[in-house]
């Protein structure tokens, strides 16, 4: 898995990338996975946004809208992506987003 830092400025709706990388060289395509997100006020702490991402390929795009009373501007906010493989439902991240003014 890679990640892009990410830097978003408090009240705009931004794509924020997240590459997968199945190390078994299985999944190929998370395209009919159920690709989610959820971003967090801390590390397992409370979720401030969830939704669906779009795919291309093993990439997930997931649109953060900072425009939401729990983005506050100089804060860190995590983000976690989820998808479904077979019997598996994989949770990876903490991904941290820094929030700007």
């Amino acid at each position: 898995m890679s990640l892009i830092p990410a830097r978003l400025v408090k009240g705009t709706k931004e794509e924020v990338e997240v590459t997968v990388v199945d190390n078994t060289n299985q999944l190929t395509d998370l395209t009919g996975h159920s690709p989610t997100f959820t971003v967090k006020d801390a590390p397992g702490g409370s979720s401030i946004q969830s939704g669906s991402a779009t795919v291309s390929a093993m990439t997930m795009h997931c649109l953060i809208d900072t425009t939401g009373a729990g983005y506050v501007v100089e804060t860190t906010v995590y983000l976690y992506v989820s998808f479904t493989d077979g019997s598996q439902v994989p949770v990876l991240g903490p991904f941290p987003i820094a929030i700007g003014s």
